[in-house]
């Protein structure tokens, strides 16, 4: 009821965007597209000091603790990944939401012996600094994941679900991989390439960064937000 009397709609992803304006929930000439809310690349930098050897490669995924951010996914890759790589650390960190109706159990979480959960994380950026793949199998409807951005300005490269918002952050064998949602098979062949090889592992990194310096940069975000107030006729003082 509310998009028709808007001056505008902006969406984060192509998908929604598109969605919307098929069912004609907006206007296409109302509908914008501004990709993600941004990601502070001053806050979110890669590691700069020399890796331990003697340390393990570390996977992470960011998420609450609900069934559709992909835990049961996490898990099973989790298990396929240990038995080949045992040296391999798999972590999630992230709050419970035991009130949410997809909460995952307290129960089943500390069943769990394939990987760590490392509860809510104040400091994400160090957490990123000391891994290697973002393991994302998400399938939760968002418009763009910030953790995802937030991996690729960690020169972090990324495996999840070809799903709308995730498809947004991350470039097919460019990145990271995108695979068909729900095929568990497909992100442990992709995490596996990305273990057997580490300079696919540095090269993704690096293109992750330039994607995040090009697509993501809050700064760019934000000034793009006051550009589109300033459009319909709103004072907004000089953004930066």
């Amino acid at each position: 009821l509310a998009f028709p009397r808007s001056n505008c709609t902006v969406f984060q992803n192509k998908d929604d965007k598109s969605l919307f304006i098929r069912k004609n929930w907006v206007d296409e000439k109302r509908a914008m597209l501004i990709i993600g809310s941004g990601v502070n690349l001053t806050q979110f930098t890669p590691n700069f000091q020399p890796i331990e050897e003697s340390r393990p490669i570390q996977i992470v995924m960011l998420g609450r603790l609900i069934w559709h951010k992909g835990m049961y996914e996490f898990s099973q890759v989790a298990e396929h990944i240990r038995r080949l790589h045992p040296d391999v650390r798999l972590v999630w960190a992230g709050e419970l939401d035991l009130d949410h109706p997809d909460a995952v159990p307290e129960q089943w979480l500390s069943s769990q012996t394939n990987f760590d959960y490392l509860g809510r994380v104040s400091d994400v950026p160090e957490l990123l600094r000391r891994s290697d793949i973002l393991l994302f199998p998400s399938v939760y409807r968002e418009g763009v994941p910030r953790s995802v951005m937030e991996a690729a300005a960690t020169k972090i490269p990324c495996v999840g679900f070809d799903v709308p918002g995730v498809r947004e952050a991350v470039r097919h064998e460019i990145t990271g991989y995108l695979v068909a949602e729900g095929d568990i098979d497909g992100l442990t062949k992709a995490v596996l390439s990305m273990l057997s090889d580490s300079e696919l592992r540095t090269q993704m990194g690096e293109q992750a960064r330039f994607l995040a310096e090009n697509e993501f940069d809050i700064n760019k975000i934000s000034a793009d937000y006051v550009q589109t107030y300033r459009d319909f006729g709103i004072d907004i003082p000089a953004f930066g």
